[in-house]
């Protein structure tokens, strides 16, 4: 099964789920994040970095990315590190898959090509070999959306960490409702029940 073809199941299980219980959409006429993925993202596809692609990576500091942690090594690396001339470098959240169940996930964007600080090919002891870089290895997938860096600088402030700002419940779904707001009121009003 495809990562489009689990997000169109996913969102259909959200949309029986949610039309079973009177209710016809979650927020901002979704079912689910998955249905907004599918709805206003893309697949993204494999192709090899430039020589200049390449050098411009190697200035991201790797190093300093950890496994688990997509959100952070993605949300710190777009923010202090901003597209130079010919290198147009994107925050991507979405769905990725290594083989197995599509999960919620964050990574970059070079020119239009993966780069993903986070995962990578495993050699045969489970230890990262690598991370993704262009090429996009067998049995791996990325279906996501870039979001506007004031979003992602936005949503980071707002909540003094780093974490998934499409499914940012504390603020009500925003990027889900359109309105994209992170801000710390956003938030008094979620929790006091008050609508925007």
């Amino acid at each position: 099964m495809s990562i489009a073809e689990y997000l169109e199941v996913e969102s259909d299980i959200f949309r029986d789920i949610s039309n079973s219980r009177g209710r016809r959409t979650l927020v901002g006429g979704y079912v689910s994040i998955s249905d907004y993925v599918l709805k206003n993202g893309h697949l993204f596809e494999s192709a090899p970095l430039t020589p200049g692609e390449k050098s411009y990576v190697r200035l991201l500091g790797m190093e300093k990315c950890k496994l688990k942690a997509c959100y952070r090594n993605a949300q710190r690396t777009f923010l202090f590190h901003p597209g130079v001339h010919g290198m147009v470098l994107k925050y991507i959240e979405g769905y990725a898959t290594i083989g197995f169940l599509p999960v919620q996930h964050a990574w970059l964007s070079l020119n239009g090509k993966v780069v993903d600080l986070t995962w990578g090919p495993m050699d045969k002891r489970g230890h990262r070999k690598g991370r993704v870089l262009g090429v996009i290895p067998p049995g791996f997938e990325y279906y996501g959306l870039a979001i506007e860096r004031r979003e992602v600088s936005d949503f980071v402030f707002a909540h003094e960490t780093w974490g998934p700002i499409i499914g940012d419940y504390e603020c009500g779904f925003p990027m889900l409702r359109g309105n994209g707001r992170h801000g710390k009121s956003s938030r008094r009003a979620v929790r006091s029940g008050a609508r925007e």
